[in-house]
Formats: C-alpha cells, structure tokens, sequence
C-alpha cells in the first residue's frame, strides 16, 4: 500500500505550479517544494523487529501452518485475474496477502485462516525490508550520496517510532437504537474549515469508482492496467490512502507544504508527482499522526474522521480507511468505507479491534489546516 517505486527521479528547483481541476471546483494550488534539501542521515536508521533470526526457518513453519490460507489466497487471486506465484519473498505476494486482511472477502472460518495468514506476512516482510534498509545504511556510512528516489524508498521502509500512541477501544455500547440514524453532532463545518459532511459525500461517490483526476501520476505506474477497475487492478493501484487522501481534500483539508514532496509536513497532489504522504498508508501516517494528532480514543472520532490501521503489532502501517457513518460512541458505531479492495460501510472499527488490528484515528476536525 506505499507509493515507492517511483519511475523517475525529480530535482526540481524555485516553485512547481498545480493547476488541476478536482470535481470541477478547485482553483490552482502554488507548491514552493524544492527538494534541494533532501536528507537521510545514518543516525536516522532503524530496524524492525522479526519473528527470530532464521527467515528460511519462519518460510518452512509458515508454508505448513498456513497451507490452508494460503490455498484460499490463491482461488481469490485467480477470481480476481490477479495470479501471483506462491513466493514468500515475492514483494508483490507479501502485499497481495497482507490486502486480504481487509478484503471482508471471505466466510467467517475462512477469514479467520486468511488474516492469521496476513499477520504472518506482516511480521515475515519485514526480513526484506531490513535488508533493504541495511543497504541503504551500509552506502550512509561509506558516505555515499543516495539518490532522490533511493532517499523516498528508504523514508517509506523506516518503521514508525517505538511505543507510538494508538486509538484505543473504550469500551462503551451503541448510543442509537437504529444503525441508520446518523448523530446530529457529526453535521457540521469545524472551525478549521473542514466539512466532514461533503468529504463523506466525496466518499459516497467514488467508494467503488476511480477519480481519473487522480490519476496523472498513477497512469504511468499502472502500466496500461485499467484505473476504473480497482478490483482487477489491485496490485497496481494500490488505492486506500489515495482514495482518503482525496475525500479529505473534498472535504476542505489544504495542502501543506514541507521542504519537498517527500517530507512528512508535505501533504498534496500535483501535476507533476503527489507527496509522498498522499497515496502511500505508511507515509499518511506520518504527516496525520502530527497534523491531526492520534486519537486516544475511538469514541473520539466521528464522520469524516481518517483512520490508519496495522494488521499486526508490528512497525509499519498497512491500510487507510475513512469513517462514513457514525451512529454512537462505541467503535461498532465506527462504520469506515475504503479503496484497494472497495467497501463501503460493510465493517465497523469494532471488526478491525476484533481482529486485533492497531488502529490509529484522527480527528480531522482539529487538525492544522
């Protein structure tokens, strides 16, 4: 789900001019990014964690424990015209598995198998993200200049800080007495101008569709695959931070603006490449989780709320999601719509505790704008 294999490398100096058109209604945006500054220092490495020090060992346990889900994997792939070899160590494999914890594809014994498979690869990827990651340290400390496109590829493989506040799920039951009525707290325009309303009307829209306005950058990355499919296009559209990045937008959230499109601070889309943090699950984590701060509690958020989710406990995030409808206080009154696989309010953050995913809310109506 990150946006890290970028075609082509940028040096872009003084200011780039964004002039598109979203939904027919925005105005020209004016980016001052340079990315004359670009920086990784070795001081800024850091490891993940891993299930033990024997990846082979992890690959023979978990082609035996997972034989089911991984069976249930293939006929899902082969559904969807998406065939990917059985490979451990095949990156498009880890995030084709690792989707399907939020795929709501399967029966309920069968997802049980299919998520247990995903909290494995979770864990088993990251034995290739800190090889990767100790490439990029060995060439740091021979003092090596890395390239722009080898400095976003690394910024996206850093785990998230150790001890990272989540959202937590307080507990308390359903305050409605009908899942349909929305509560009257939820209407309304914040002080900072967001109107979670029309980012939830954004979501409406194209909950199943794909905003080809969108798709500038993304055309080139999908290599002819047909963006007004996200189903069969999965696997090169990864979509689920793009698709909430652009609600968030609709809703009247402003780009923001960092020393280049790859810093944290930086938050837009434009005619040229969108920041780093736009389309890319991990990297929205970055920018939201400092913007917006998050949320200590689930029975904080409500309709238009942003939210990040892990499959597993370990350092990476794995999904974005965006919170629709909100008929309570209880996280099953959280129900959230999302792309990369299409769901609109068919689950509530009650499943993804259930499931014991981490879960990292927003309150957009607080953040900077």
């Amino acid at each position: 789900m990150n946006l890290l294999n970028f075609k082509k490398t940028w040096l872009i100096f003084g200011t780039l001019a964004l002039s598109f058109s979203l939904m027919g209604s925005a105005s020209a945006e004016t980016n001052p990014e340079t990315t004359m500054d670009l920086q990784v220092q070795q001081s800024d490495i850091r490891y993940y964690e891993t299930l033990s020090d024997s990846p082979e060992e992890e690959k023979k346990k978990g082609l035996l424990e997972h034989k089911e889900a991984i069976e249930l994997v293939t006929q899902h792939m082969k559904k969807h015209d998406s065939l990917i070899e059985v490979d451990f160590d095949n990156v498009d494999y880890q995030k084709y598995v690792i989707s399907l914890a939020f795929a709501f594809d399967f029966n309920d014994e069968d997802n049980k198998k299919v998520v247990n498979f995903a909290k494995f690869m979770d864990w088993y990827e990251n034995y290739g993200k800190n090889e990767k990651i100790k490439d990029y340290e060995k060439k740091l400390s021979q003092r090596a200049q890395l390239s722009t496109e080898e400095i976003i590829d690394l910024d996206g493989l850093l785990p998230i800080q150790d001890n990272a506040p989540t959202t937590v799920d307080d507990g308390l039951i359903s305050t409605t007495s009908s899942p349909e009525e929305e509560t009257a707290s939820t209407f309304a325009v914040s002080a900072n101008g967001y109107n979670n309303i029309a980012a939830r009307d954004y979501a409406y829209n194209w909950w199943n569709g794909r905003n080809t306005v969108y798709s500038t950058y993304y055309a080139e990355k999908v290599g002819g695959c047909n963006v007004s499919d996200g189903q069969t296009c999965w696997n090169k559209w990864n979509d689920c931070a793009n698709f909430v990045s652009q609600a968030l937008y609709a809703g009247g959230m402003k780009f923001k603006y960092g020393a280049s499109f790859t810093s944290d601070e930086s938050w837009n889309f434009g005619s040229l490449i969108p920041s780093h943090t736009w389309g890319g699950a991990h990297n929205f984590y970055k920018h939201w989780k400092t913007r917006a701060g998050v949320a200590s509690t689930v029975s904080d958020l409500q309709t238009g709320d942003a939210v990040s989710l892990n499959t597993d406990t370990d350092a990476d995030i794995d999904h974005t999601v965006i919170i629709t409808k909100n008929t309570g206080n209880s996280s099953a009154n959280k129900y959230i719509t999302q792309h990369s696989w299409d769901h609109k309010e068919e689950r509530t953050l009650a499943d993804m505790f259930s499931e014991g995913y981490g879960v990292y809310g927003y309150e957009i109506d607080k953040a900077t704008n």
